[in-house]
Formats: C-alpha cells, structure tokens, sequence
C-alpha cells in the first residue's frame, strides 16, 4: 500500500476505489497516533530508594544511570533505571553496585557531590586529607569495568578508574560538581571552596579522561566560597551552536553574586570573565545554580527571610544574560528556604523548600512565565526540612520526563515521584467504510451507493480545527462534520490503515496533496 509522509497542518486527500459484486464490507481510515502527556498537576510518589541514613545527600542522573550520594557511609549508590515496553526509560531503579574511595589513606564526605556522565561516575569527598594536607579534598572517577574492579562492591560492572585530588589545606576540592554534554564529549566543572586562602577556585576538566583544561580564579576583593555551586549553559552564536557559558557562584562583602564565564569558541574550555548578576542583599544568592540550554535559574533561599528563585534568559539582541522572572510560592512563609534546590527543563521547573516540613513546588512553563502548579512532599522524612536538600543550598532534585528523583539531607529514603500519563488521542477517525455497495462515513452515516465495477474518487479536506469534508465523484457529501474520537490537535497525519479490501475491493491509489504556500 505503500507510506506518507506525515503531513502538519491542514491537508487534503484523494483516493480512489472500484468494488465488487456480492456482499462484502470494507475500511479506509485516516488516523492520527493516540500520545501521552504528563500530570504535574497531580504527582505522587511512586517509590522509594532505601539504604542507611544520607542515602540521598546528593543526586545526579543521566540517561538511564542514577548516583546517590550518601556522605555519612562514605559511599555513592549506582542504580539503572526499568524500561517499558518501547525501551523508553521509566518506572523504578535497580541497584547496580555501590563505591566508595580506594587509594586515599583518609577519604572524608565521599558522597558530598555526584556527577552523572552516562557509564561514568563522578564522586567528590571534599574534606578528604592528602598526604599531609589536611582538607585538601578529592574527587574520584568510577567506570564501568570488570566485575569486582577496585573500589566497587564487586556486585556490578565498575571500578574505580582514577581520582583528582586538591593541593591546599582546608581547600575543599570536590565541593561542588557540574557537568556539560555536546554529543559525546563530556566537560566536568569542580570546585575547591576553600582554596586561595577560602577565595575558592573552579576547575574545568575534559570529563572522559579527568585532564584538565582551564582553571578559574575570581578576581576583586573580600571573596569567599567561589564555586560553592556552578552549571554550563550553551548558547547558538553564528557559526558557533553550542558556545559554553558557566556561571559560578560566591560571597563578596556579605552578598551573593554568580559570575558568567565564556568560551571563546565551542569546548575550547578557555572561559573568560563575561558578567556578574545579583539580586538583592542576601549571603545565600546562588546557593543554587542550575542551567539548561540558554537559561540559568538561581535559588536564594534567604531572600526576605522566605527563598526565591530566579529565572535567567540569554538576550540575543543585548548579547547578556537577563532576568526574566523571580520565582516564589503561593504559600511560602518565613524561613521556608525556597530555592535551597532545584532543577529545571525548558517547561518544567521544581524547587525545593522547607515548608511543610519539606516539599517541592512545580511550575509549568506557560508562554513566557513559569506558574506554579502543584506541590509534594515525602512521606517518611523524619526531620522538618530534610526533604530536597540542605537550606544551604544543595543538588537534590533531578528531573526526568513524567519522573522527579529528591534526595534528602541525613534520611534513609531518596524518592521517586511521577504524574503518571494522561492517553490523548490525537486522531481524528477520518474513515470511510463499505457495507455492500453502499459507502458510509466515519459515524456511520450513508454517504453514497456504489455500482459494482465502477471506479469511484472520494476526496476532501481535513482541518485542524477539528473538522473534514467529502467529496464522493466531484460532488459534496459531506462538510464540517466533526472528527469522531476527539479534535486533532496538530493535525498531523502519521498512519493510515485498511481492512477487508483484498476481497472486497480493487485498492487504485491515495495520494496526499500537499498544501499549497
């Protein structure tokens, strides 16, 4: 029979048909595929992922691998997610092994930060001591290997590849941990909080192989924690698709700024001062620092004594990151710490605060603006506020499609929560049938008697306003019915299907003609 391509918009369509004598019965049907689209509104918590207390102190994610970070065992979880079906990622996590430390006579708060790099693993224990240099920090890189490889449970395919250590005393390298993803090359961001007598210095590293390609030092005065948190954005520059920004947070004079770094060309890694943004007088701006493609958003979780989050757009006609909106919640109240956490994608948003003993407020990007939409927290935390991170400012909440993965601060429980899926059926049953010579339409009304042996067009339009028209040999038989099964929403014609003409019928030919410009 032949496919086609599918079609958006508006289309018409032509196909003509001869039946036979005796008694047979026929379809021909236009079909749009059914979808599913997410339930923010409602979350709920699907499951949980249990282990000794701090399981959850950080988490990372990326396509498929999980990594919870649990500082108190001095130990990261590595979990591999169910698919359905269609191989598409969803429903629970299964344990793959644990890590933890090997080769550092004094490993302290391994687990403190993750970094997730597909089959590769990121660690940070920052106030690990190295030889003599108490604090030094370090961070170490798991990768899939042979069974039982050094610093792995031996219950899964990884080992401990190498580690990165610090050099300063109390310098707190590891402390913080981001990453970028361009196709397959991988850019690994650490901090060292600490270093530059607690100024603190960023590091970028090539994330495959740990080299290291450029080093950040803050400049002014009175600085403190530089790179307490970080995140790579990428931005569409002429001939440049993915040019790399990084924004750093940090504390100068009792205020918190976020400095923005530019790459001169894509993964050159050469980043150069571009722009400080702040917002208001709070210590903790920046405790959070998130990016996705253009878009920075940055928690302050002591903005007015409540929390904000703030929302950054990179301005293509001023060349500069400007913000867009300011983020808050509809029932926040003092020391709530909004904005402690959160992640975010280009329609969805989550942002951790203690209020109600903890939750997760979820807003949807509806147009320009972020709305908020609901709320949630966990069911088994046993400290107020533990749920999604310390107040200070941590990576506890991981968006995943229809999935949230929260950490929480010194609990046994890390959380999985999901909308479930509403079915949306975007077709729009556009069919015709044959019941012995007599043709019908797709809610069995009568369109037109056949006569056996004669080849007959049909012909007409199919609209995205939720309507169709029928044109049996030239003459109009029907027009502006409406489309059984629910209006069609792009109108994207993607299937088509036939049953009983084989038999019943000679099939001559479809053809979709394309709308004219």
């Amino acid at each position: 029979m032949g496919n086609f391509n599918t079609q958006t918009g508006s289309f018409d369509y032509s196909f003509g048909i001869r039946t036979e004598t005796g008694s047979h019965s026929w379809t021909f049907s236009l079909t749009y595929d059914s979808t599913t689209e997410s339930l923010w509104e409602s979350p709920f918590e699907s499951f949980q992922l249990t282990g000794s207390e701090g399981i959850g102190e950080s988490v990372s994610y990326q396509n498929g691998f999980l990594t919870l970070g649990n500082p108190v065992e001095q130990r990261a979880n590595i979990y591999l997610s169910d698919t359905n079906n269609l191989g598409i990622l969803k429903g629970d996590f299964q344990p793959l092994t644990y890590v933890y430390p090997f080769g550092v006579s004094s490993a302290k708060s391994f687990g403190i930060t993750t970094q997730t790099l597909d089959n590769l693993v990121y660690v940070g224990a920052d106030q690990t001591d190295i030889g003599n240099t108490t604090g030094a920090g370090a961070v170490f890189l798991f990768t899939q290997a042979n069974t039982g490889g050094n610093g792995a449970s031996g219950t899964g395919s990884w080992g401990q590849a190498l580690y990165i250590s610090g050099s300063e005393q109390s310098g707190f390298f590891g402390s913080s941990l981001s990453r970028r993803m361009v196709g397959p090359r991988s850019v690994l961001g650490i901090g060292g909080t600490g270093e530059m007598g607690q100024s603190g210095r960023v590091y970028v590293y090539n994330g495959s192989d740990a080299s290291i390609a450029n080093t950040i030092t803050p400049t002014g005065a009175d600085i403190s924690a530089f790179g307490r948190s970080h995140a790579f954005a990428s931005v569409s520059e002429g001939t440049t698709p993915n040019q790399g920004y990084l924004g750093v947070s940090y504390v100068q004079a009792g205020i918190g700024k976020v400095d923005i770094y530019r790459e001169s060309s894509e993964l050159v890694n050469d980043y150069t001062f571009f722009q400080t943004i702040t917002d208001g007088s709070s210590p903790l701006y920046g405790a959070t620092v998130q990016a996705y493609g253009t878009d920075f958003m940055i928690g302050d979780p002591l903005f007015n004594n409540q929390g904000a989050a703030y929302f950054y757009k990179f301005n293509f006609e001023s060349g500069i990151f400007v913000k867009s909106q300011t983020l808050s919640a509809s029932n926040i109240a003092t020391n709530d710490h909004f904005g402690k956490s959160l992640d975010f994608t280009d329609s969805l948003a989550m942002v951790g605060s203690d209020g109600n003993e903890g939750s997760v407020y979820v807003f949807e990007k509806q147009g320009a603006s972020w709305v908020e939409i609901s709320q949630f927290s966990g069911s088994e935390t046993s400290t107020a506020g533990s749920f999604a991170g310390s107040n200070s400012g941590s990576n506890s909440i991981v968006i995943d499609g229809d999935r949230a993965i929260i950490g929480a601060q010194n609990e046994t429980e890390a959380y999985v929560f999901t909308t479930g899926v509403d079915d949306i059926d975007d077709y729009t049953g556009l069919a015709f049938s044959g019941q012995d010579n007599k043709i019908y339409d797709s809610d069995g009304n009568f369109l037109y008697g056949c006569s056996p042996g004669q080849l007959h067009n049909i012909s007409g339009s199919v609209l995205t306003g939720g309507y169709y028209s029928i044109f049996i040999d030239g003459n109009l038989h029907r027009s502006r019915s409406p489309r059984h099964a629910g209006v069609g929403r792009t109108g994207a014609l993607n299937d088509w299907a036939t049953s009983g003409l084989d038999s019943a019928a000679t099939y001559y030919y479809l053809q979709i003609l394309e709308p004219q410009d």
